[in-house]
C-alpha cells in the first residue's frame, strides 16, 4: 500500500486503514511534504504508485462489489490526495483510470448481451442498470477528484458518460434498441406491460427520462418511433370512430386521450422536437373528429352537475369520474387549440337547458331554478374548465339565447324575485352572503334583452316597498341600486335614487308637521310626498273618504303650502294603507291592515250590517272595476281573511250581490293583513307599464338618432341604423319597424331630412 511504503518518511508510522479521518488527513499532508523534500534520482516515485490498486478500486465500485479491496473509502481518498501532490503522477493516474473505467463498464454490462431476452424486457433492465452505473460512476469520480483537479481535467464527468454510452451502444444492435423502444412506448400508451417485465415503473418521469436519454445517446433513430405512433393512433381512431361511438363512449375515452397527449409531450421534451408525437395524436384523433368529440359535451356536463349541484361530498364515484372526464375533454381541446368548437358546444348546451327550464318550470320558482342552474354551471366552470374567460362568456351567451324568446316575461319575474328578497325578514338581508346572491341575480340581469322593461317593473315594485314600509332596509335597497348603477350607468338608476331621496324628505316633513300641531288629529297620520316625474304612474281611483280622514288631508295641505308655496298636492288613495280596528261580533275584535280603498268599503258597514253592491258604489264613488276588485279581496279570498260574506256565495263579484260582515270568521290571529292586493300589478297596470316603456323607447331612439346626426351632419340610412342600435342595445333590442317610425317622426319634426336624389341619406337640420 502507498501509505505503508512511505511509512519511513512519516513520523509515527501511520498505516492506512487503521487511522481516523483526522489522523489520515494529517498523515497524507506529511507524506506530501516528505515527497517534496526529495530531489534527484533518489526520489521514490517508483514506490509511490501501484496501478493494480487503482484497477481494483474502479472494478469493485463499478461492478457493485459490497466492499473495496482491503481498504475503506477514506483511505482511498487519502491515497488520491497523496498522488495528486506528486508532479507528473495525476495525469498518469487519470489515464489509467479511464482505461479501467471502460473495462469495468464492459464487465458490468456484458451479462445483458449474453442473455436472450425480449427487446422490451432488455431495455427495462438496461434502464435499471444505467441508473445503478450512474450512481457508481459518481462514486468513482468523487474518489478520483483530487487527481482530476490536479491534472486540470475538466471533462472527466463527460468522459465517463461517453464511455457508458459507447459501452451501451456496443451491447446490442440499433435494431434491438428500436424494438425495445417500440415495446416500451406501446406499453406506456396502453397502460399495460408489453412483455413479462413490469413496465409500469417507466411511467415515472425519472425512469422514462433515463430510458429516452439512453435511446438518444446510443443513436437510435426516432423516425420509426413516430411512424409507429401513427399506426397506433390510427388504429385507435378507427376503432373509436367506427360508427359505434356514442356520447358515453366518447366521454370515457377523454381521459385516455388526454393521458396520451401529456405522455407524448413528456417524451418530446426528452427525445427532441423531431420525435414529437403530440401532433400525431391531435392530427389523427382530435382535430379531424372535433365534431364527434364535442357531441359528448352535453353528456359530460349533465353527468358532472351532480358533483357540484349540492353541498357536501361527491354523491358517487360515477359523478367523480364524470368530472374527471369533463376536465380531460377541456384539456384535450385546449391542447389541440380548438377551444372555439367547445365554446359553441357549451353555448348550445346552456341554451337547450335554459329553454327546457322555461317550458317545464312554473313562474313561481323559475328564477330560483335558473339561479340554481347558473350556480352549478359556474362551479363546473371554476373546477373543471380552468376558469376560462371564453367559456364563461359561452355560459352567458347560452343564457341570453335561451331567454331571448321570453326576455320580457323574465324581466318581470326577475323584478318580482328581487322584490320578494328585499322585503322584511327575507332574502338578501338575512343571507350570510348577500354579495354572492346579488351576483347570481345580476348574472341573469345581464342576460336580459329588455332591460328597460326590468327597469319599469323594478321601479314599480321598489315604489310599493317604500310606500308600504315593507322594505328590509334602506342599506339593502341602496346596495342593489349601486350594483345596477355599476352595470348600466347613472341614467338607469337616477329615478330610483330620487325616490329614496323623496322618502327621506318626507320623513323631514312628517317631523315638521308633528311639531306644527299635526299630532292633534284623532288618529296617527303619515304622508309621503313624491316627485311625480320620478315615480311610476300608479293607477288611482276617485274615492269618498270619511269626514275625519278628509279633515286630516286638508290640515296637511295647509301645512305643506306654508312650506312650499306654489306647489300642488295630488292625493293617490290607491297607494295608502290603514290599520283599522273592527268588531266582528262572534269573531271578536280584529286589527285589520287594509288599503285605503278597502277601508272606505269597510267603513260603510258602520251604518248597516248588510250592503248591496250598488249601495257600496254610491257610498264610495269608486269605479265599477275597482269596487269589484276591492270586494273580491274582502269577500272571496282565503277563508281566514274573508272579512265580508257575499250573498250568494261564489268566487266572482257581480252587481246583483249583497255583502255583510262575516261574524263567523275563523282566524285566531288578532292582526290580519289584507292589503296584499296593493303588492301585485293588475292587468291594467301591466298594460300601462308596457305602453310607457314603448313610449320611452321611441323617445330614446329619436334622441340617439339626433346625437349621431349632430356629429355627422350627413349620414346614410345604414350607418345611422347601425350607430343607433349600438347606443341602445344595452337597454333593449331594436326592431326595424321601431327605427323606421323614429326616423319618420324626426323628419316630421323637421329635425332631419332626406337628401334630394338619394332617399337613403339623411341630413341634419339645425
Amino acid at each position: 500500500m502507498l501509505i505503508d511504503v512511505l511509512a519511513p518518511y512519516v513520523k509515527g508510522g501511520v498505516t492506512a486503514g487503521r487511522t481516523s479521518n483526522a489522523s489520515m488527513s494529517d498523515a497524507t499532508n506529511r507524506v506530501v511534504h516528505a515527497l517534496e523534500a526529495f530531489e534527484g534520482p533518489d526520489r521514490p516515485d517508483a514506490f509511490m504508485y501501484n496501478e493494480a490498486s487503482v484497477a481494483e478500486v474502479v472494478h469493485a465500485v463499478i461492478c457493485g462489489k459490497p466492499t473495496l479491496p482491503d481498504r475503506s473509502v477514506p483511505s482511498v481518498y487519502a491515497e488520491m490526495r497523496v498522488l495528486a501532490g506528486v508532479r507528473g503522477l495525476p495525469e498518469r493516474v487519470l489515464s489509467d483510470a479511464h482505461k479501467h473505467v471502460q473495462e469495468a463498464l464492459v464487465v458490468a454490462i456484458d451479462p445483458l448481451h449474453a442473455e436472450a431476452q425480449d427487446p422490451g424486457e432488455w431495455l427495462c433492465r438496461m434502464v435499471k442498470l444505467w441508473n445503478e452505473l450512474m450512481q457508481r460512476l459518481c462514486m468513482v469520480q468523487d474518489m478520483l477528484r483530487p487527481v482530476v483537479v490536479c491534472a486540470d481535467e475538466t471533462d472527466f464527468d463527460a468522459a465517463c458518460m461517453n464511455m457508458l454510452t459507447r459501452t451501451c451502444r456496443a451491447t446490442q444492435s440499433i435494431t434491438v434498441w428500436e424494438q425495445g423502444l417500440y415495446q416500451v412506448a406501446e406499453a406506456a400508451r396502453l397502460g399495460v406491460s408489453a412483455s413479462q417485465v413490469d413496465l409500469r415503473s417507466l411511467s415515472a418521469p425519472k425512469y422514462l427520462e433515463r430510458a429516452l436519454e439512453i435511446v438518444r445517446r446510443v443513436g437510435t433513430k426516432v423516425e420509426p418511433v413516430v411512424d409507429e405512433a401513427h399506426s397506433f393512433y390510427r388504429s385507435y381512431a378507427l376503432q373509436l370512430y367506427s360508427g359505434r361511438a356514442n356520447p358515453p363512449e366518447i366521454a370515457h375515452s377523454m381521459p385516455v386521450i388526454h393521458n396520451w397527449i401529456m405522455r407524448e409531450q413528456a417524451w418530446a421534451s426528452w427525445l427532441g422536437p423531431d420525435a414529437s408525437v403530440v401532433d400525431v395524436v391531435q392530427d389523427v384523433i382530435v382535430r379531424p373528429h372535433q365534431d364527434i368529440l364535442s357531441s359528448a359535451w352535453p353528456y359530460l356536463m349533465e353527468t358532472s352537475e351532480g358533483t357540484v349541484g349540492h353541498a357536501g361530498p361527491i354523491p358517487n364515484s360515477d359523478s367523480a369520474s364524470a368530472a374527471a372526464e369533463l376536465r380531460a375533454c377541456y384539456a384535450v381541446f385546449d391542447a389541440a387549440c380548438i377551444l372555439p368548437r367547445l365554446y359553441e358546444a357549451m353555448r348550445e348546451y346552456i341554451q337547450a337547458r335554459v329553454c327546457a327550464l322555461l317550458q317545464k318550470t312554473s313562474d313561481d320558482v323559475l328564477i330560483e331554478h335558473l339561479i340554481t342552474s347558473q350556480r352549478t354551471w359556474h362551479r363546473l366552470w371554476w373546477s373543471c374548465l380552468q376558469a376560462n374567460t371564453s367559456m364563461r362568456h359561452a355560459i352567458q351567451d347560452g343564457f341570453e339565447a335561451g331567454l331571448r324568446g321570453q326576455s320580457a316575461h323574465i324581466a318581470e319575474l326577475l323584478a318580482n324575485y328581487i322584490d320578494a328578497e328585499l322585503q322584511k325578514g327575507r332574502g338578501l338581508v338575512d343571507s350570510s352572503m348577500p354579495e354572492a346572491c346579488m351576483d347570481d341575480v345580476l348574472f341573469l340581469f345581464r342576460c336580459l334583452h329588455h332591460k328597460d322593461l326590468f327597469e319599469e317593473y323594478y321601479q314599480r315594485a321598489f315604489a310599493r316597498r317604500l310606500l308600504l314600509r315593507c322594505s328590509a332596509s334602506d342599506d339593502a335597497e341602496r346596495a342593489v341600486i349601486l350594483r345596477l348603477k355599476h352595470e348600466c350607468g347613472p341614467d338607469y338608476t337616477r329615478k330610483l335614487e330620487t325616490m329614496l331621496k323623496d322618502m327621506h324628505l318626507s320623513d323631514n316633513l312628517r317631523s315638521a308637521f308633528a311639531e306644527a300641531g299635526g299630532a292633534s288629529t284623532p288618529f296617527e297620520f303619515e304622508v309621503d310626498v313624491l316627485t311625480q316625474a320620478h315615480w311610476p304612474p300608479f293607477h288611482d281611483a276617485p274615492l269618498i273618504l270619511s269626514s275625519s280622514m278628509q279633515s286630516a288631508l286638508l290640515r296637511y295641505e295647509t301645512f305643506y303650502h306654508t312650506c312650499h308655496s306654489g306647489r300642488s298636492l295630488h292625493w293617490c288613495h290607491a297607494l295608502g294603507s290603514l290599520l283599522v280596528r273592527a268588531d266582528l261580533g262572534e269573531a271578536g275584535v280584529k286589527d285589520l291592515v287594509v288599503s285605503t280603498l278597502q277601508a272606505a268599503v269597510l267603513l260603510v258597514f258602520n251604518a248597516r250590517d248588510v250592503q248591496t253592491f250598488s249601495e257600496l258604489e254610491q257610498a264610495t264613488h269608486m269605479p265599477l272595476h275597482e269596487l269589484q276588485r276591492t270586494l273580491q279581496s274582502l269577500a272571496c279570498g282565503p277563508a281566514r281573511t274573508r272579512i265580508l260574506r257575499k250573498i250568494p256565495p261564489g268566487g266572482e263579484v257581480r252587481e246583483s250581490d249583497s255583502f255583510m260582515v262575516n261574524e263567523q270568521l275563523s282566524n285566531a290571529r288578532r292582526r290580519i293583513k289584507l292589503n296584499q292586493l296593493q303588492q301585485r300589478d293588475s292587468p291594467e297596470e301591466r298594460r300601462t307599464s308596457t305602453e310607457h316603456v314603448l313610449m320611452d323607447r321611441d323617445v330614446l331612439l329619436q334622441a340617439s338618432a339626433m346625437r349621431v346626426l349632430k356629429a355627422h351632419k350627413l349620414i346614410s340610412h345604414a350607418d345611422l341604423t347601425t350607430a343607433v342600435i349600438e347606443q341602445v342595445k344595452s337597454r333593449f333590442p331594436v326592431e326595424t319597424a321601431e327605427l323606421k317610425r323614429a326616423f319618420e317622426r324626426l323628419i316630421e319634426k323637421d329635425c332631419m331630412e332626406r337628401v334630394d336624389g338619394d332617399r337613403q341619406v339623411y341630413r341634419y337640420v339645425a
